[in-house]
């Protein structure tokens, strides 16, 4: 099978592929498709702009395909240390809108050296071992085992847990009380942040000495907060711990407690 194209063609298809993927990357973050297109935008895109740059059509396709893949490596890891060294805040945000500049401006800068717009056909057949550099072919597959490496890592890895919990007095201070009266009601606030990187359930154990003396269950949209005016009462005198546990999507996730002396 033969595919006519033209270097015009193939700028433009480099571009729009690399805009889709920050794009995709920023507002659907947890999609297949965004997964698809962030391995392309991150370990091709970069060296590929690059390499049409400075070598035109110069090389041969395996070796243009290689130096495509190790130069987008490199670019990226580049980036990322650039951004570090910085005061730009390196964030998701700040990486894709780097790279996403490089491909666009190599592009950009390629198309005004590279003015001739050339047509060429691929054709796609078996190749044959007496048209395979051995060492290029290694190197081929040995970057895309990485990949795949890196792609399945990313699969099975769950984001970090960033959710939060803070407890305050019922004025809204950090000074909790800490001296109490025996069946006299204890008045908090107990605030909560979803960092889970999506909505979730949480279950709240209200736990006065160990004891539950309340529970609670609400959902929370991702990066959202949500307060809780909450009361415990203590049943005898002396030392008392005041607990609250909580459970993200039915597993345990963390606990905070405050500690108040109570009084007959």
């Amino acid at each position: 099978m033969k595919l006519r194209l033209s270097d015009d063609i193939l700028r433009f298809t480099a571009g729009i592929v690399a805009v889709l993927a920050a794009l995709s990357s920023a507002f659907l973050p947890m999609s297949p498709v965004t997964f698809v297109l962030g391995i392309i935008l991150i370990f091709f895109l970069p060296g590929y702009a690059l390499t049409r740059l400075i070598f035109g059509d110069k090389l041969k396709f395996d070796l243009f395909l290689l130096l495509s893949i190790g130069l987008s490596v490199v670019l990226s890891m580049l980036i990322s240390l650039l951004l570090a060294a910085t005061p730009i805040t390196m964030t998701q945000e700040s990486s894709l809108a780097a790279i996403l500049g490089l491909i666009l401006i190599a592009l950009m800068i390629d198309k005004i050296v590279h003015h001739k717009n050339r047509k060429f056909e691929i054709e796609f057949v078996r190749p044959k071992m007496k048209d395979i550099d051995p060492v290029i072919a290694v190197a081929i597959a040995f970057a895309l085992i990485l990949i795949a490496s890196f792609a399945y890592v990313i699969v099975i890895t769950h984001r970090p847990s960033d959710t939060s919990m803070n407890l305050l007095s019922e004025n809204h201070d950090i000074d909790l009380p800490v001296n109490c009266t025996v069946g006299v009601p204890i008045n908090f606030i107990f605030e909560l942040k979803n960092g889970e990187g999506k909505a979730a359930n949480f279950k709240i154990d209200l736990l006065v000495n160990n004891t539950i003396v309340n529970q609670l269950v609400t959902s929370i949209d991702d990066e959202k907060n949500k307060s809780f005016n909450l009361q415990a009462i203590t049943s005898d005198p002396g030392y008392q711990q005041i607990m609250l546990k909580v459970y993200i999507d039915g597993a345990y996730y963390n606990e905070v407690h405050f500690w108040v002396n109570a009084f007959p």
